[in-house]
């Protein structure tokens, strides 16, 4: 049994977009092929999320608050799974479900505080707890096999639809009597388009 389980390394980028935001992701796998067509996976993700955000005023409009941040990174691991058939020479379809979390569910938020007519400012902020941000995507798409017995290295390109939640710390955090999530992109639900080449 063990003899016919194929291990194969691969690696993929991917696109997210809804009305609201976007981001990016690079990630490397290892998966585990039962038979040609059924297979498990797991890997890192590295994801980039954009925080280009105005800025805004306190309540009684004598502060100003902006992102010290202009971009999230996160660093995420991921179990998949995944099923590919041939259909025609060396073209298949795929599909794979994925979840994925934060191994380590904290960050630092900062915002820069600045009075009102002053120059000056000073930077507020915390570690806050992210619940582990995590995610989950179902995943469709086309396979072209680049071995002529359909076996090994492949590469495919996958439209998915998920929830994610980018901004999981921000949206828990109150920094300075003022509720972060308020200020940033609140829908979690995501479309997706993944490039992958696996078989390394």
């Amino acid at each position: 049994m063990n003899a016919q389980i194929q291990k194969t390394l691969g690696m993929d980028g991917g696109f997210y977009f809804n009305s609201s935001n976007i981001a990016y992701h690079f990630s490397l796998t290892y998966s585990l092929q039962f038979n040609q067509y059924f297979g498990i996976s797991a890997g890192t993700m590295f994801l980039s999320v954009p925080l280009d955000i105005a800025g805004w005023s306190d309540s009684s409009r004598n502060s100003s608050y902006y992102f010290d941040e202009d971009n999230i990174k996160r660093f995420n691991l991921f179990f998949s799974t995944f099923y590919s058939r041939p259909l025609f020479q060396s073209t298949g379809v795929y599909t794979n479900w994925s979840v994925s979390f934060e191994p380590i569910p904290y960050e630092y938020i900062s915002l820069e505080k600045r009075m009102n007519n002053d120059i000056l400012s000073e930077n507020v902020g915390k570690y806050q707890f992210t619940g582990f941000s995590p995610g989950t995507f179902l995943e469709m798409g086309l396979v072209q096999y680049l071995n002529r017995d359909n076996n090994g290295l492949r590469l495919s390109l996958g439209f998915g639809y998920g929830w994610y939640d980018m901004y999981a710390g921000y949206n828990r955090a109150i920094i300075d009597g003022q509720r972060i999530s308020t200020y940033i992109p609140n829908n979690n639900l995501y479309k997706r388009i993944s490039l992958k080449l696996i078989g390394l």
